[in-house]
């Protein structure tokens, strides 16, 4: 299997996992968000440092400090990335789960275009019909609501930072993540501590462990991310991105009973339009 293949294999196990993630975010609803993230950096921080200790890369994780351009990225993804987090882990415990989907319909155009201008890649005739498809589906919502959605928007060029700042660090992806949860380790822990004494929000038996267990649903889709990009090219799993969106979509819809109106109907057509044009332009491509 080629590099760009497992690429986009790895990105589309992490989409599928990223929108599932509102069945487990929705269970904290009493939890403020930021104190949530401040615990998936922490336990993020803990699960990543023993599994770097088993693998014996103790050395190789110090060695990275010592290249400053490698180090401006990562704090530039871990800032990123905190902001991703917090708005939308926000949204969903808002009951705003498709005000979430939205931001992620929006991201993958954003992904595309900073792989065309920002990496030079090249898109065919096909990928650009079905990145209009896509542009449409997203206007059309927009102008409907008649505002700017801007926490979706925050969402989605939040998480588009992330991509180009992953895309640039060039080691090995565990340590990566390792160093990007130390970056904000001390700030999660200190903030923690002033809240309440410690004790913030007062949280049950199953709460405290759903915080912990936080850091490992973070990790793993993050490590299949960034595996991904580094793999594979931006444009090549920036439309496999509409997964994540779809399963939020379906979630809120489904799950949390959120109303699902015609609007929805026109985007979802036009995104999954252009989903379909730019995946048998894949395969036109591989044959």
């Amino acid at each position: 299997m080629e590099n760009n293949q497992k690429g986009m294999l790895y990105s589309l196990s992490a989409f599928i996992l990223w929108g599932l993630f509102p069945l487990y975010w929705t269970n904290l609803k009493n939890i403020p968000a930021l104190e949530i993230v401040s615990h998936r950096i922490i336990w993020s921080f803990f699960f990543l440092i023993i599994f770097v200790i088993l693998k014996k890369q103790k050395n190789e994780l110090v060695e990275i400090f010592k290249n400053k351009k490698t180090i401006y990225y990562i704090i530039l993804a871990a800032t990123f990335n905190c902001a991703n987090w917090m708005s939308y882990i926000f949204l969903v415990n808002s009951n705003r789960v498709l005000e979430a989907s939205l931001g992620y319909f929006i991201n993958p155009l954003l992904l595309i275009l900073a792989g065309r201008f920002i990496f030079k890649e090249t898109l065919s005739k096909y990928q650009k019909t079905a990145i209009i498809l896509a542009t449409l589906g997203v206007c059309y919502m927009s102008i409907i609501y008649q505002k700017l959605p801007l926490y979706s928007l925050l969402v989605a060029g939040t998480f588009t930072g992330y991509s180009i700042a992953k895309k640039k660090i060039k080691i090995d992806p565990i340590l990566a993540l390792t160093i990007e949860t130390l970056v904000y380790f001390p700030v999660a822990v200190v903030y923690l501590l002033m809240i309440k004494g410690g004790k913030g929000v007062e949280a049950s038996n199953f709460d405290k462990i759903l915080l912990m267990g936080a850091g490992v649903v973070t990790v793993i889709p993050l490590f299949l991310f960034s595996l991904g990009t580094k793999l594979s090219k931006l444009s090549s799993i920036g439309f496999f991105q509409y997964l994540t969106p779809t399963l939020v979509l379906l979630l809120g819809v489904f799950v949390f009973g959120e109303n699902f109106s015609s609007v929805h109907t026109i985007t979802f057509s036009l995104i999954w339009s252009g989903l379909i044009i730019y995946t048998a332009s894949l395969f036109r491509v591989k044959r």
